[in-house]
């Protein structure tokens, strides 16, 4: 996230919401002679006269009607952008929440798939920060982002070596066992921050698309009740993680576990998603949403 854009958000903070300069600071993971710094260039730029005039101001507003409709944590929201893939947008938001929060010696969990992918090509860091990762899921995909952001953060990664979907039921239970797959699941558990997209069942999910489920398992999905999914575990419309065979041959974190973990995070963008969304809201599986404008006043509409 650049000057601009942090200097925008302070100033809609401070003199919108009425939050302390150390309340902003603690949001924005900066010193508070940097949100002073912000505030005075918001002033001098013109950003800040009666009103804060920006692009995302409207989004600022909606991610506070996000958090307090949907009892979240954070929200960040992405302006409207028809030049580009609402997957790309969302992408670029994420990678610029991250930047704010995480620190030096943070863990960050990584799920996959196309947002996911995409964000961790958008880090724009102006620091030396080390974060560490450890993957979520098993398979090619995942293990590939986070080697990327191991490369883009120089931390560990920690990585379930193995596919995501094993052939039986008996050979998942045995990896899983296996200490070094075993380690990382528990790792994953502790992570100080983890972020995962939100699919839908069809044929661009990532499992889908992955070759791990065919037409007529979609089918079969679909007639369960099933609206989105996490690390491709499905779900239905109260967000309660179905019971499908293959599930239990799935190498991965259970979803479930996300709702006790620390600073969930949630990518997801298209207006496509916003049952999934919604359902995975009502679940509570996550703290913060980080989605595109249009998908977010959809959400809200439904509330």
């Amino acid at each position: 996230m650049n000057t601009e854009q942090l200097a925008v958000r302070a100033a809609w903070y401070y003199y919108k919401t009425n939050m302390t300069q150390e309340a902003i600071a603690k949001k924005l993971n900066l010193s508070r002679m940097k949100v002073v710094r912000l505030l005075e260039k918001a002033k001098q730029e013109g950003i800040v006269s009666v009103h804060v005039k920006s692009a995302i101001n409207n989004c600022l507003q909606i991610e506070q009607d996000l958090v307090s409709a949907f009892h979240l944590d954070d929200a960040m929201v992405a302006p409207y952008d028809r030049s580009q893939p609402v997957n790309q947008v969302v992408a670029q938001a994420a990678a610029q929440y991250l930047e704010i929060r995480l620190k030096s010696n943070d863990l960050l969990g990584i799920g996959w798939g196309d947002t996911i992918g995409r964000m961790a090509k958008n880090f724009n860091l102006p620091d030396e920060r080390q974060i560490n990762i450890v993957t979520l899921s098993g398979g090619i995909l995942s293990n590939d982002i986070g080697g990327r952001l191991s490369t883009i953060f120089k931390g560990r990664l920690y990585m379930i070596n193995a596919p995501i979907m094993a052939s039986s039921v008996e050979l998942s239970e045995a990896l899983k066992q296996e200490p070094v797959i075993k380690d990382a699941l528990d790792m994953a558990k502790l992570a100080s921050y983890s972020i995962v997209g939100v699919g839908v069942p069809d044929r661009n999910a990532s499992i889908v698309k992955a070759g791990y489920l065919s037409d007529v398992d979609l089918q079969m999905i679909t007639s369960k009740g099933a609206v989105g999914d996490l690390l491709g575990q499905f779900f239905d419309e109260q967000g309660k993680k179905l019971d499908l065979p293959f599930h239990k041959r799935l190498i991965n974190l259970d979803i479930e576990n996300l709702r006790s973990m620390n600073n969930v995070i949630a990518a997801a963008g298209g207006t496509h998603k916003v049952k999934a969304v919604r359902a995975a809201l009502t679940h509570r599986y996550f703290h913060t949403l980080i989605t595109d404008e249009v998908t977010a006043k959809t959400l809200l509409s439904q509330a």
